[in-house]
C-alpha cells in the first residue's frame, strides 16, 4: 500500500491543490485544509471566531457553479477561472472581498458572502481529521451504482493505492505508519449528497441512496488522527501498526 496522492483544500468547498509532500503535527487537521470559506452573511454562526459547520458555508451541495471554476494554486497567486471569466489573486490568502465580488459576477442570484478564515480549519468534523481515500473502495462503488470513477467527488486528503475494496474499514481502532507520521484511524466517513458532484462537470443524482441500498452502507473512506507528528510524502507505504 502506498501514498497515490496528497491534497490539501485551502479554501472549503473549492477544488484541492495536490501536493507532493506535507508535514503533519498531532491532534492537527492537513495544514492549511480548509483554512478559508466563503461564509453566507445571512447565517449568522453562534461564534464566529472558532469552528462552525458546514451549513454556514458555499457548498457543492446547493449549486454547480462552485465546482467548474477551475483552480490553479502557485506559490504566490491563485488564478480562478470560469468561463466567464478570471480572477488571479496574492497568495498567501487574505480576507479581502475579490474573490466574493468576482463570485458575485458570475451569478448575481446568490446570496452574499465574505470570505473568512480559521488557522485550524473549516473541517466537515469539529475534529481536526486527516481524510484517507482507498482507490479499490472508489473502484468498487463506482462500478455498482454505474457512475464515473472519480475519487475526486470524496474530497479526501490521502489518496492511497495496493489495498481492496473497503479493507480500510477494518482498521478502525489500529495505527498507521505513513512516512514518519503516526495516526490513529477513528471512524468511517459517513457521506452526503455532496458526493453526487464529481468534479468532472457531471452531477450524479441518486448516488448516496444507491451507496446505501446496493452496498448497506454511505460511508466511503476513514477519518485519521495524526498521533505522532512529522512527514510524508507521495509514494510512501502505508503501513498498519
Amino acid at each position: 500500500m502506498e501514498v497515490a496522492h496528497i491534497i490539501c483544500y485551502p479554501i472549503k468547498g473549492f477544488a484541492g491543490e495536490i501536493l507532493r509532500k506535507s508535514d503533519f503535527f498531532t491532534n492537527s487537521a492537513l495544514p492549511g485544509d480548509r483554512e478559508f470559506a466563503l461564509e453566507y452573511r445571512n447565517r449568522i454562526p453562534p461564534d464566529p471566531s472558532n469552528w462552525r459547520p458546514k451549513k454556514h458555508f458555499w457548498q457543492s451541495t446547493e449549486t454547480d457553479l462552485i465546482s467548474q471554476i477551475l483552480v490553479q494554486w502557485k506559490i504566490g497567486s491563485i488564478r480562478f477561472k470560469h468561463q466567464n471569466g478570471v480572477l488571479q489573486v496574492s497568495r498567501p490568502l487574505s480576507k479581502n472581498s475579490d474573490l466574493c465580488n468576482w463570485i458575485s459576477t458570475l451569478a448575481p442570484n446568490l446570496p452574499s458572502f465574505k470570505l473568512v478564515r480559521l488557522k485550524t480549519g473549516f473541517t466537515d468534523q469539529r475534529e481536526p481529521y486527516v481524510s484517507l481515500i482507498n482507490l479499490e473502495t472508489v473502484n468498487a462503488i463506482a462500478k455498482v451504482t454505474n457512475t464515473v470513477f472519480h475519487p475526486s467527488r470524496y474530497r479526501g486528503n490521502l489518496i492511497i493505492s495496493g489495498l481492496e475494496a473497503f479493507a480500510e474499514t477494518r482498521w478502525i481502532g489500529r495505527s498507521l505508519l505513513i512516512g514518519n507520521v503516526k495516526f490513529e484511524v477513528i471512524e468511517p466517513i459517513e457521506r452526503c449528497k455532496a458526493i453526487e458532484c464529481d468534479w468532472h462537470g457531471q452531477r450524479d443524482t441518486g448516488l448516496l441512496k444507491r451507496l446505501n441500498s446496493e452496498l448497506l452502507t454511505g460511508a466511503c473512506g476513514v477519518f485519521l488522527k495524526v498521533a505522532q507528528s512529522g512527514s510524508l510524502m507521495l509514494g510512501d507505504q502505508v503501513r498498519l501498526d
